[in-house]
């Protein structure tokens, strides 16, 4: 029934499974179970997860769509890095067809303004959002302090802080963030004195403030130390994300040996992949193969599969000119199934029939529908 392809259609767009799921499409259609919300909700999202985005719409089209599955795809979009175009027409189209939007579609659409920098659009869709009834809700504020951090205006993230009737511990670190991200370890140690006073900061609080005055110059490496161990005395246990920040921080001081032994060795049980994986950045930053090796032995082992560990270390053999080691590594990497992510691009076609016609290809792909053209033009040029 509808419920048991929405269950199995939930697997194929969290897994390397899209063959089956379109398989599985086309034995939805012949059911005629095509046009049920919940299974329509679900091709959307895993035909717009792996940058189907014509088909996703396909399916949108052919059934009734409701707010929620709009918010697929918006959801679709934002999570797969989708932005600009295709995010603002569909949010564009839900305007116009005169949909009662809710949060969810507010903060699909500001974040990717945000993570897109697109400012104009952000605040068009901020005073939509002001006029919508939605001008101190939590989760559309948050992704609103993070959107204008991230186009380096401040000013506005702040503006939409303060207009906030109750600050959750949430917004609290959305502006820490951007602070962080804006290089202001100043406004942010002002403000984490605020958060001590009025919140209870958590790993990510202590997380966003280490990173706002992580830099390279000594004075702030002790600040970050001194805050570091009140959190340990203090507050909390610290989690994966304050070690790695830490980690980060002192590898960018160029105090590898300092970050292996006190800051690695310091964390309880076996240290987490986000911590080691900061450390081995820092030892492509400073050319040290060998403790680099190390611990991308380590990272490989916790995440065998795990494509981003190998990158790391293939750069710095790259940097370094070892190129057999570079070499070798690869190999390995084929023999074990390791894969890098899926490249991903799109382009926008013109209008056909008065409808969208965004095109998206992943790197490597047999799946498409037009696969045999592509590779014949691709030979002729």
């Amino acid at each position: 029934d509808a419920v048991t392809y929405t269950t199995v259609l939930t697997c194929c767009s969290s897994h390397e499974e899209f063959p089956f799921g379109v398989q599985l499409h086309a034995l939805i259609m012949k059911f005629g179970l095509d046009v049920e919300v919940y299974v329509g909700n679900e091709l959307i999202t895993m035909y717009s997860r792996w940058g189907r985005l014509m088909e996703a719409r396909r399916v949108s089209d052919g059934m009734q769509a409701e707010l929620v599955s709009w918010n697929a795809m918006l959801s679709g979009y934002t999570q797969e890095g989708i932005y600009e175009l295709g995010e603002s027409l569909a949010f564009i189209e839900m305007v116009r067809g005169g949909m009662k939007l809710d949060h969810v579609s507010f903060t699909s659409a500001v974040s990717a303004c945000g993570d897109e920098r697109n400012l104009e659009l952000g605040r068009q869709i901020h005073g939509l959002s002001i006029r919508k009834g939605y001008r101190t809700h939590v989760s559309v504020c948050n992704v609103l302090i993070s959107a204008y951090s991230k186009c380096e205006c401040m000013q506005n993230s702040m503006e939409v802080f303060e207009e906030l009737d109750y600050r959750e511990i949430t917004s609290w670190n959305a502006s820490l963030s951007g602070y962080a991200q804006n290089d202001l370890s100043q406004a942010a140690l002002r403000m984490f004195s605020s958060v001590v006073l009025e919140s209870e900061p958590n790993d990510y609080t202590f997380g966003s403030v280490l990173n706002a005055i992580a830099c390279g110059r000594k004075g702030m490496v002790d600040m970050d130390c001194h805050l570091f161990n009140s959190m340990i005395r203090e507050y909390i246990e610290p989690s994966a994300e304050p070690f790695s920040c830490m980690v980060d921080m002192w590898g960018r001081a160029a105090q590898l040996k300092e970050a292996e032994e006190e800051l690695v060795g310091q964390i309880p049980g076996v240290p987490g992949f986000s911590v080691l994986q900061s450390l081995l950045e820092a030892c492509r930053l400073y050319g040290n193969v060998e403790m680099g090796e190390s611990v991308a032995g380590a990272l490989m082992e916790k995440e065998p599969m795990e494509s981003g560990s190998y990158v790391l270390v293939s750069n710095l053999y790259t940097e370094k000119g070892e190129w057999e080691k570079v070499a070798k590594l690869r190999k390995g990497m084929q023999q074990k199934g390791v894969k890098k992510e899926i490249g991903f691009s799109w382009v926008d076609v013109g209008d056909i029939d008065d409808s969208l016609s965004l095109h998206g290809f992943l790197s490597g792909d047999k799946f498409h529908p037009q696969s045999e053209q592509i590779h014949k033009v691709a030979e002729f040029l």
